[in-house]
C-alpha cells in the first residue's frame, strides 16, 4: 500500500479527489491535510463579492469530496516536511507518513516585503481572511451608511479589475437596498399615522352618534 498525501484542498487536489472517487487506484491510500473544511474557488470570488454567488456555491466541501474519494481528511495545518523520513509535520496531529507528496496550498502575497502593507492592506489571499474583512466592511456599511468610504486596490491586473468592479456593484446594491428599506419604513410610518387618524375619526364619529342619540332621547321625553 502506497501513501499519497495531499497538502491543501485547492483546485488541483479537488480534481484528484474527484477522479479517485470515479476511478480509484488499487494499492493507493489517500490522505488530505487541510486547515479548512470548505475551500474557496478563487475564480468565483469576485462574483461572490458582488453577491452573485452565495458561500456554498463558490466553496468546495472537502469533507464530502474526501468521503466520495475514500480519502482520510485531517483538518490541520502542515508546518514542516521531513524529506529524510518522509513525514509531514502538522500543527496538532502526529506526523503523517507519505510515499508520494503533493502540495497545493496556493499563493499568498508577500505583504511583509512591502512597507505598510501588513498594517494597512488586506491581501486577496488567503481568501477566507479576505472574505472575513469584506463581510465586516459590508456589515459596518449597513450600520453606518453615511460614513465616508474609500477603497484603494493595488494591482491593475484581471483580478484587481474584477474585484474593483464587483465591489462597486455590491456597494451600489447595498445602497439601493438601504434606500428601499428606508422608503418602506416611511410608507409604514405613513400607514400607521393614517390608521391612527382613521381611528381618531371613528372615535369622534361614535361620540357624535352617541351625542345625537342621547339628545334625541331627551327631546322625545320632553
Amino acid at each position: 500500500m502506497k501513501d499519497l498525501v495531499l497538502i491543501g484542498g485547492g483546485h488541483s487536489h479537488a480534481i484528484v479527489l474527484k477522479m479517485f472517487g470515479i476511478k480509484p487506484l488499487p494499492g493507493v491510500r489517500l490522505t488530505l491535510i487541510s486547515d479548512v473544511l470548505h475551500a474557496p474557488y478563487s475564480g468565483m470570488l469576485p462574483g461572490h463579492v458582488a453577491g452573485f454567488y452565495d458561500y456554498d456555491e463558490c466553496h468546495i466541501d472537502l469533507r464530502s469530496l474526501a468521503e466520495f474519494a475514500g480519502c482520510q481528511i485531517l483538518i490541520d495545518r502542515a508546518i514542516a516536511i521531513d524529506l529524510n523520513k518522509n513525514l509531514v509535520i502538522c500543527q496538532t496531529c502526529p506526523p503523517i507518513n507519505f510515499d508520494v507528496l503533493s502540495v497545493d496550498i496556493g499563493s499568498t502575497p508577500a505583504t511583509l516585503s512591502v512597507p505598510g502593507a501588513a498594517e494597512y492592506a488586506i491581501a486577496a489571499k488567503p481568501v477566507p481572511e479576505f472574505l472575513a474583512s469584506w463581510n465586516q466592511l459590508i456589515s459596518e456599511r449597513k450600520n453606518h451608511p453615511q460614513k465616508p468610504l474609500r477603497i484603494a486596490i493595488v494591482g491593475g491586473g484581471a483580478g484587481g479589475v474584477e474585484l474593483a468592479l464587483n465591489m462597486q456593484s455590491r456597494l451600489g446594491k447595498e445602497e439601493g437596498r438601504r434606500k428601499k428599506e428606508e422608503g418602506s419604513g416611511k410608507k409604514e410610518v405613513g400607514r400607521r399615522k393614517w390608521e391612527e387618524g382613521s381611528g381618531k375619526k371613528e372615535v369622534g364619529r361614535r361620540k357624535f352618534r352617541k351625542f345625537i342619540i342621547r339628545n334625541s332621547f331627551v327631546s322625545q321625553r320632553r
